[in-house]
């Protein structure tokens, strides 16, 4: 949409996959992403095990997830829990896209608004 892609982009364990990764080099982004044996990885049974391969992940990567849980878990959190944002109500990807591109214009308001209004005070 913006004509460019992150050069750090971070997700969940979830989008750790293959494809996902291969989709990223093939635009020029840096690999940050957990992969599917994450969690596993971290457990005290896998690390005790001296057979096992840790510390996967780099610093600079572990630095990029946590700015994505404080930047974009929040407003996951607002748009789910104040807008009550639950499922989308339209059907297809332009439908979706619609819906999803409304919904970020109405917690963008949200915000301004808000702020608009600390200032005053």
């Amino acid at each position: 949409m913006h004509g460019y892609y992150p050069l750090y982009p971070v997700a969940d364990a979830g989008y750790g996959r293959y494809d996902t990764y291969h989709y990223c080099i093939s635009k020029g982004m840096e690999l940050y992403k957990k992969h599917n044996m994450w969690e596993k990885e971290r457990s005290k049974a896998f690390m005790g095990n001296p057979f096992n391969r840790i510390n996967f992940e780099s610093p600079r990567g572990i630095d990029l997830r946590i700015q994505r849980s404080i930047q974009v878990g929040g407003a996951f959190g607002i748009i789910k829990e104040d807008m009550r944002f639950l499922r989308f109500t339209r059907t297809g990807i332009q439908g979706i896209t619609n819906e999803l591109n409304l919904i970020a214009i109405g917690y963008n308001l949200k915000k301004y608004h808000n702020k608009k209004h600390r200032m005053i005070q």
